[in-house]
């Protein structure tokens, strides 16, 4: 499909003041798509795929409101549709996933800008992490690994 969005985010903006720090901060330097959350400016779950394959770079920031930092579905998401995941640098998704080979880590807004010039610029760089973020999640995480670990795990009731 057509890469027509440079760097998405597609996910609740209210009571999440990391996560508009940031966005602002990119609104006055780049192009950035922002769509979707579960409380505003919903999208149904084929729009919201849409805009992940038509994007070249999707961020996430794993910090929720109250400070708690989780891996969020968007890792996965982002991933198998295709698009560079750049995430808020956190221990949690080291546990699936291997910082600058599956998905681009980042500390703070300056540097966040400068990533994604940088993989814009860089196509083969960007498209080499994305096809090591693909090929591990089809290996490692796909509902038929699901679905063997449960039957497996199943037939010992």
């Amino acid at each position: 499909g057509q890469k027509d969005i440079n760097v998405c985010f597609n996910g609740s903006m209210n009571g999440y003041g990391e996560r508009n720090t940031f966005v602002n901060i990119l609104k006055s330097n780049i192009s950035i798509h922002i769509s979707g959350g579960q409380r505003e400016h919903r999208l149904t779950i084929h729009q919201y795929a849409e805009v992940l394959k038509r994007s070249k770079i999707s961020l996430n920031f794993p910090n929720k409101p109250d400070g708690c930092v989780q891996g969020k579905c968007r890792i996965y998401e982002s991933m198998l549709c295709g698009c560079l995941l750049m995430e808020r640098e956190n221990p949690v998704i080291q546990r699936w996933f291997a910082p600058n080979i599956d998905y681009v880590p980042f500390n703070n807004e300056n540097e966040l800008l400068e990533k994604i010039k940088y993989y814009l610029q860089n196509d083969e760089e960007r498209n080499k992490i994305i096809q090591s973020a693909t090929k591990k999640m089809r290996e490692n995480y796909s509902s038929k690994n699901w679905w063997d670990i449960v039957t497996k795990e199943s037939k010992k009731w």
